[in-house]
């Protein structure tokens, strides 16, 4: 199986998928990365269960089951993420994921 991690720090977030690591300011630019990498005819294609990781460090993470269903994977990091995203960013992404999951 797969894992996408994501590691929150102090000043970003680190995204790591197939070896490679890349940085972000804010959760909202994470969850925005990874909408577009499983969503929109990227090259990452989910043939086998996937999983998603959020590491906040000190030993704290979450972890969803594995999936192909790339808004299962979304809702999993909205909701891993909430803390650090806006109410209304929030509301919008939840709405919109759990209306095209249906896992």
């Amino acid at each position: 199986m797969k894992k996408i991690t994501i590691q929150v720090n102090k000043n970003n977030f680190r995204l790591i998928m197939s070896g490679r690591r890349r940085n972000y300011k804010t959760a909202g630019a994470v969850i925005g990365i990874l909408e577009r990498l499983l969503t929109r005819g990227s090259k990452l294609k989910l043939n086998e269960k996937t999983a998603l990781k959020v590491n906040y460090g000190q030993g704290y993470d979450n972890e969803s089951l594995g999936s192909k269903n790339p808004y299962y994977l979304l809702f999993s990091g909205l909701c891993f993420l909430e803390e650090y995203l806006s109410q209304d960013y929030f509301s919008v992404k939840e709405k919109l994921y759990l209306k095209r999951g249906g896992d």
